[in-house]
């Protein structure tokens, strides 16, 4: 872009193109009367230079891009775009078989030239923006659901857990409640046995002291 940029920069500033007025060949015949204006480069040499220099640079990037794009084919679609600019790229240069020809056959309809070269341009970079981004905003589109369902199964699961253990700890809770009048009641029951022991034993004693008594009278 900032090599574009300059060598932009450059050919306005040294040799710009310049505004004429074309006559429209009518019959194999050009009549003066029936004209189109159109930009055409200038009459110097820096303007087929500069030209020169702008096709020779979108080349080579060209280039460098088919070979990086090479040397990171085995990387995943995640971390890298080279089939898509793989893809890109064919389309490019099928736009390049078609269009330029269609672009000598109508050069001198200025209305169809215009739509077509508005059209292959916008083709060109539309078909790279497209193939790179939308890719892209399907695979973030995709982990975002995915990352969705996970937490959404992750709640589930600690929800289910958590009411289990609640329920556990409920359960706990009446079982103890539950055995602690029985121990209650264990508890008198035992005190109960230990009187009646008590009284029992003291009727004996009773009787051993009658029974003393009367052998001795």
């Amino acid at each position: 872009f900032l090599l574009n940029f300059l060598l932009l920069l450059l050919w306005t500033l040294i040799d710009p193109m310049q505004w004429v007025r074309i006559p429209v060949n009518e019959g194999g015949t050009a009549s003066k009367w029936n004209t189109y204006g159109t930009c055409q480069l200038g009459g110097g040499a820096a303007s087929i230079a500069l030209a020169v220099l702008i096709v020779l640079v979108d080349f080579g990037a060209l280039l460098l891009t088919c070979y990086q794009s090479y040397q990171a084919r085995g990387l995943s679609d995640d971390y890298a775009e080279s089939k898509y600019i793989g893809i890109a790229v064919v389309s490019w240069v099928q736009l390049v078989m078609v269009g330029v020809p269609v672009l000598f056959l109508v050069d001198d309809n200025p209305t169809a030239s215009y739509f077509l070269q508005s059209s292959l341009l916008f083709a060109t970079c539309m078909s790279m923006l497209l193939l790179i981004f939308l890719p892209k905003m399907r695979i973030t589109e995709t982990s975002l659901r995915e990352s969705i369902l996970t937490f959404r199964k992750l709640k589930q699961s600690l929800t289910k857990r958590t009411q289990s253990s609640t329920a556990g700890y409920s359960s706990n809770s009446s079982t103890k409640s539950r055995t602690q009048p029985s121990a209650t009641a264990y508890t008198s029951n035992s005190s109960t046995t230990n009187r009646v022991q008590a009284g029992l034993e003291s009727i004996d004693n009773l009787r051993a002291s009658d029974q003393a008594d009367g052998g001795y009278s």
